[in-house]
């Protein structure tokens, strides 16, 4: 074997070595990818669902407030009053959720009834009387019921039955889900969900709604 044939043999060899050991990288790099690829996309859907799990969940415990608190305005001859059990009853709902920072109650006739928690936390009550409105709050200093100051004032720009949440449970007469919106009192975005009140007879009473503000959703999350 002269020593030219011997130098072909080795640069042969040493090329198909090489050829096969790129060869082998290259099907364990893609084969990397492709399983980091799958591992990936499965930690996507996985993080993904739990997301979509927490949300409900979150958002599922307002929707459920809505319909617990029907029963308690469920009343054809009910009266909405500053001082009251349903007032009551809508403050306390503000210390046990804290995913809302308002829930309230309009009927067909323009009264409003809110619970709120903002820097303050307060009662309002917005009644019409002969085509006028009046606003009355209770500010209190906990949520004990322990009132702090009161204020009235003349008039309200504020009317419920035009507002989105009781369009859409005056209309569907079922569980309604608004669009993100400008919260009225915080000018702040969230949604709202609402629950109709209906008579013996289907027709609407009132709306229960409960504001959940876009950015305790997103610090929950």
């Amino acid at each position: 074997m002269n020593k030219k044939f011997s130098a072909y043999l080795i640069f042969t060899f040493t090329l198909l070595l090489i050829i096969t050991v790129l060869g082998i990288v290259s099907i364990v790099y893609y084969h990397s990818q492709a399983v980091a690829m799958k591992t990936a996309e499965k930690q996507f859907k996985r993080e993904s669902k739990n997301l979509a799990k927490k949300t409900w969940q979150y958002l599922n415990a307002a929707a459920s407030l809505t319909k617990q608190t029907t029963h308690l305005f469920n009343n054809p001859k009910l009266e909405l009053k500053l001082n009251s059990n349903e007032s009551n009853y809508l403050l306390k709902s503000l210390s046990i959720y804290n995913q809302i920072d308002l829930i309230y109650y309009g009927n067909n006739k323009g009264d409003f009834l809110q619970a709120a928690d903002f820097t303050d936390i307060y009662v309002k009550l917005i009644k019409r009387e002969d085509g006028k409105a009046f606003t009355l709050y209770n500010y209190y200093k906990s949520y004990n019921g322990e009132i702090e100051n009161t204020k009235t004032t003349l008039d309200s720009q504020y009317d419920p039955r035009v507002r989105p949440w009781y369009i859409g449970a005056a209309k569907t007469k079922k569980t309604f889900w608004t669009e993100p919106y400008i919260f009225f009192a915080t000018q702040k975005p969230g949604i709202t969900v609402s629950e109709p009140i209906l008579d013996k007879h289907g027709e609407l009473m009132g709306v229960i709604g409960v504001d959940i503000p876009l950015a305790r959703l997103s610090a929950y999350l």
